[in-house]
């Protein structure tokens, strides 16, 4: 009897602990919502190497027009922006995109900026209305990476470019380190030959892999051709 209870109680605590860690990789990562989720986006300080590395590779310029999957708080948007003459972003979390509307107000009185709530899996664009795209720190939380891909392709314009910023899967090991072992097993990690092949099937080409020395980021370019 006792032995029985022993085992349920360790499967309700179990199951609990699932509950708890799901509920928190989601709103700190999936779908960020809260007041830590606004701090840590707010400031963005473990992604500004990402967003740093992803604006030297997409090489923007006034004439472009950029989209970016995964706003967050709106950084990357605020950096692009001082480069670029228009952009757009797609967030599925609501807080997101008032953080980052709120960060760029000023572009988007000005006409240069719209920060949409939507689905990247359904971009609501015609085909063809950008010349980049970026995606920083979101395939990790993509349930559907191919669909988000084949989109980006389809709404870039011929030789549009794509960089992609990421974590490789030995990041999984630093995560663990520092306690983080529980949201790394929640995550989706690829490795290069994946994360390439994944790029190319969407229809991209010329994908190009980068890996900083020491660094678990990795950095991957393509353009869209016919």
């Amino acid at each position: 009897m006792l032995a029985a209870f022993g085992v349920g109680a360790a499967g309700a605590l179990w199951r609990q602990r699932e509950r708890v860690a799901n509920a928190l990789t989601s709103s700190q990562a999936r779908r960020p919502s809260g007041r830590l989720a606004r701090a840590l986006y707010g400031g963005a300080r473990a992604h500004q190497e990402g967003f740093r590395d992803t604006l030297h590779a997409l090489a923007l310029e006034r004439g472009d027009r950029l989209v970016e999957i995964g706003c967050g708080g709106g950084i990357f948007l605020d950096l692009a922006l001082r480069r670029c003459g228009f952009a757009t972003a797609v967030d599925h979390s609501p807080e997101m995109v008032r953080l980052a509307s709120e960060r760029n107000a000023q572009a988007i009185r000005k006409g240069r900026l719209d920060v949409l709530e939507g689905c990247a899996e359904r971009l609501p664009f015609g085909d063809r209305e950008f010349t980049a795209a970026a995606m920083t720190d979101v395939l990790l939380v993509l349930d559907d990476p191919d669909s988000v891909l084949a989109e980006l392709h389809r709404v870039l314009a011929h030789d549009g470019r794509l960089v992609v910023h990421t974590r490789a899967p030995e990041a999984k090991r630093l995560m663990g380190r520092l306690g983080l072992g529980w949201m790394a097993q929640r995550l989706r990690f690829y490795d290069d030959d994946q994360l390439v092949g994944m790029i190319t099937a969407a229809g991209f080409r010329r994908v190009t892999m980068r890996r900083r020395p020491r660094s678990y980021a990795q950095l991957a370019t393509a353009h869209r051709s016919e």
